[in-house]
Formats: C-alpha cells, structure tokens, sequence
C-alpha cells in the first residue's frame, strides 16, 4: 500500500506540489480566522505574599513575620490553606505566604484588583 502511494507520488509531481499548496493555505487561513479559547485555569485562586527584612537572623525573620502574617491569615474567612515559608539559604530575610482561598471570595477580589493596579502602573506582578 505504502509503495502504491510513493510510485503516484513520484508519478505527479505536480499533483503532490498542488495537495502541499492547497494544505498550506488552508492551515493559514485556519491559523488566522479561527477563535482561540483559553484553557480555564482550575486550580484554587491564591494570593502570594512577598515580605523581606534584609540582614535579620532566619530565627527571628521566621517569628517576626512569617509566624505572624500566617496567623492572621488562617482567621480569614474563606481560607482553605494557608502556608509560610522562610528562604534562609537563598537570601537572608525573605519570606514567601502563599494563601489559597474559595473562588468568588473577598480574598481573590482583592489580589486581582491589586494585579489590575500594577499592570495600569507600569509595574509586573
């Protein structure tokens, strides 16, 4: 079978050239006229909290800011998961809370208002 096909191929150049055009032009036209739907995005809405105090000791990063900020967060109404993580061997002093909350909570309000105002800004999230 695959030998009957290479054999026509080779028989009508032009009949194989013609097939690759009419295809080429069709993926084009397709590429630019067809509507693009985005992938939902799934996962629980989360707010990610950076907060750095240069030159502190991790011991005293970890009870000054981190313990505090992941404490008032498990509180928040809403809240499924709360987590704080101090980065002592990368650089002294940062630490990372990340929130994951209930979609259509306050919570995910206000992290997208807040995306929204920086990128208005000029500034990346």
């Amino acid at each position: 079978m695959v030998e009957k096909i290479i054999e026509y191929c080779a028989r009508n150049r032009f009949m194989v050239f013609l097939a690759v055009t009419f295809a080429l032009f069709g993926a084009l036209y397709t590429i630019r006229n067809v509507k693009l739907d985005a992938i939902p995005d799934l996962s629980d809405p989360q707010v990610i909290i950076f907060t750095e105090w240069m030159g502190r000791s991790p011991t005293l990063v970890e009870d000054q800011i981190t313990y505090p900020i992941v404490s008032s967060l498990v509180a928040a109404p809403h809240v499924t998961d709360v987590r704080g993580f101090s980065m002592i061997w990368l650089v002294q002093g940062l630490t990372t809370n990340t929130l994951d909350s209930v979609p259509g909570s306050r919570v995910q309000t206000v992290a997208n208002e807040d995306r929204r105002s920086r990128v208005a800004g000029g500034r990346e999230p």
